[in-house]
C-alpha cells in the first residue's frame, strides 16, 4: 500500500520561540490553545509543571477574562495541568506527540506516516478553547476515540452513482 507525503502541521522549531501579536514573549493572557498554542506549550512543559513561565519576570501577575489574578507560578502549573490533561485524554497519539513536542524525538522508519498521522490528529484535538470532550447545552461531548472515528471518516457512508449506499474505510480496505 503507498502511502501520500504526510508532515508535522506545526513543525516543533516553529513553535519554540513563538511570539505574541505584539511581537513580544508569549505570556498567559496570550494563550488560546490553538494548535500552535498547545504545541508551544508542550515544548515548554517541563519548565512550566516547575512554575517557571519562559520569558517572563517572576513576580508578574496577570488576570483573566474574570478578573482573577494570577501570579507567574499559578499561571504556569495550571497551563501545564490543563495540556497534560488535554494530551492524556488521547492516548497513545498523546504519548507519540509529547516525544516529539517535549522530548524531540523525530518521527522515522516505515511507521512514520502513521505517527505523523497521529500526532496531527492529537494537536487538533487538544487545540480550541473550547473543549470537545465536555457536554454542553448545544452539542454532547465526544472522546477521542469518537472524534477520532468520526473526524477522519473512519466508517463513512457514501451515496453511488447508482443510488446504493458505499460503506467506505479509512485504511482503504
Amino acid at each position: 500500500m503507498e502511502y501520500e507525503a504526510v508532515e508535522i502541521r506545526i513543525p516543533r522549531d516553529e513553535v519554540f520561540e513563538l511570539l505574541s501579536q505584539e511581537g513580544k514573549p508569549l505570556t498567559p493572557k496570550d494563550i488560546t490553545f490553538s494548535g500552535h498554542h498547545i504545541c508551544w506549550l508542550l515544548t515548554h512543559i517541563e519548565g512550566l509543571r516547575l512554575g517557571d513561565w519562559p520569558d517572563v519576570l517572576p513576580d508578574e501577575i496577570w488576570t483573566d477574562q474574570h478578573g482573577y489574578a494570577f501570579t507567574c507560578f499559578q499561571a504556569a502549573v495550571l497551563f501545564a495541568a490543563e495540556v497534560d490533561t488535554r494530551i492524556d485524554m488521547c492516548g497513545a497519539d498523546g504519548k507519540l506527540a509529547r516525544q516529539y513536542y517535549t522530548d524531540g524525538i523525530e518521527p522515522y522508519g516505515v511507521a512514520d506516516y502513521r505517527i505523523i498521522k497521529s500526532i496531527n490528529r492529537c494537536v487538533a484535538y487538544c487545540s480550541g478553547f473550547t473543549r470537545r470532550w465536555v457536554n454542553t447545552k448545544r452539542r454532547k461531548g465526544v472522546s477521542y476515540k469518537e472524534w477520532k472515528a468520526k473526524g477522519n471518516n473512519y466508517k463513512r457512508r457514501e451515496i453511488s452513482d447508482t443510488g446504493s449506499e458505499i460503506l467506505l474505510c479509512a485504511d482503504g480496505d
